[in-house]
């Protein structure tokens, strides 16, 4: 998402190349950047439909690659995150210490925006 709410398309395999730091993003650097990951099923004859969607937020570092801290302290933050099963009395605690922080909340327009990007077959 860009600073006007406008929903931009990464394939898969570029998403790998910023995540594993091996292709660097310019237009990024020195920002931090609300990700939409979602998980599409489609089948035969009916419509795609959301599956997983998460909201997350990436720090890049001056050079435009995903800032490697950043990054350390959100797989340390997960860790954290799974020692604790669900529905036990600190999974709220923990959800908000260790997840938030890593997390952004989309507004009603972004939602639609990414119901009718899934919905766009020539965009897929």
């Amino acid at each position: 998402m860009d600073d006007d709410d406008r929903l931009h398309r990464f394939p898969v395999a570029r998403f790998e190349q910023i995540y594993q730091r091996t292709k660097s993003i310019t237009l990024f650097a020195g920002q931090l950047i609300r990700f939409i990951h979602a998980v599409i099923e489609k089948g035969e004859d009916l419509p795609p439909k959301v599956i997983h969607r998460s909201f997350v937020l990436f720090r890049f570092d001056e050079s435009g690659y995903l800032d490697q801290k950043d990054k350390d302290t959100q797989m340390f933050d997960a860790a954290k995150m799974l020692e604790v099963h669900e529905g036990s009395d600190w999974d709220e605690l923990y959800q908000m210490e260790y997840g938030e922080p890593h997390r952004w909340k989309p507004k009603e327009s972004v939602l639609t925006q990414l119901q009718f990007a899934i919905m766009d077959k020539d965009s897929r």
